[in-house]
């Protein structure tokens, strides 16, 4: 399988460089680990709009900025492959981004790898 070396350390806040972090230090990551790093950065967005708390048009800074960091390391597990990392990246594009077109491509994309994906 792939791996991509991503610089890992605190999430960073500059929505312009989204993989920028205090660390120096590189880790070579597989698309599984890139898949669930943008879970892990992602799900705390999902989950206020959700319960209602704020709607995708009116994030935090802070919530933008990890919307920017989860559509990275899903954008690179889907170079390298990982249906649901491109599933969850039409999501993302749908939801956030109000990008129709990058979410269709990306639910193609999905279904080229994983053809049995129902939900793409």
């Amino acid at each position: 399988m792939k791996r991509r070396a991503l610089c890992l350390g605190q999430p960073h806040r500059d929505p312009t460089s989204p993989l920028s972090h205090a660390h120096t230090r590189h880790q070579v990551l597989s698309a599984k680990e890139l898949f669930e790093e943008g879970v892990r950065v992602y799900m705390p967005v999902e989950r206020a709009v959700e319960r209602g708390v704020c709607t995708y048009e009116s994030l935090s800074e802070d919530m933008v900025s990890r919307v920017d960091e989860a559509e990275v390391y899903w954008r690179a597990a889907s170079e390298m492959g990982h249906a649901v990392a491109c599933y969850n990246l039409g999501i993302l594009l749908q939801h956030a981004r109000k990008d129709m077109y990058g979410a269709e491509a990306a639910y193609r994309e999905c279904l080229k790898i994983d053809p049995s994906n129902t939900d793409a």
